[in-house]
């Protein structure tokens, strides 16, 4: 019983002794950063913002892109309504289109 209460107390010992080492360690990375909590907090707001304005970014060039093929689609349709109309127009008050070339 007694060698096993050296062997408790010793491997008890050890855990404290690595406690320590990592709570010493955490201190000196600490010190090292120098950052306290509002640093922290400022970071994650400005990473927070950066990943907001990406995906803004990406939503705006998809939009862009949308916006750009009705445009494209648009033109095309303007284009065809302003040639039938000149083919209309030189149908009734010219008559220099034939009925068949309207089809």
């Amino acid at each position: 019983v007694e060698t096993l209460q050296d062997l408790l107390l010793s491997q008890n010992h050890m855990l404290g002794v690595y406690e320590e080492s990592a709570r010493s360690e955490k201190a000196r990375q600490q010190a090292t950063l120098g950052l306290d909590l509002s640093d922290v907090l400022d970071e994650v707001q400005r990473q927070a913002t950066r990943e907001m304005l990406l995906e803004l970014d990406d939503t705006w060039w998809a939009l862009r892109a949308k916006l750009d093929d009705y445009l494209v689609a648009a033109k095309h349709q303007v284009a065809a309504f302003s040639q039938i109309s000149d083919q209309l127009e030189e149908y009734t008050s010219k008559c220099s289109v034939g009925f068949s070339a309207m089809q």
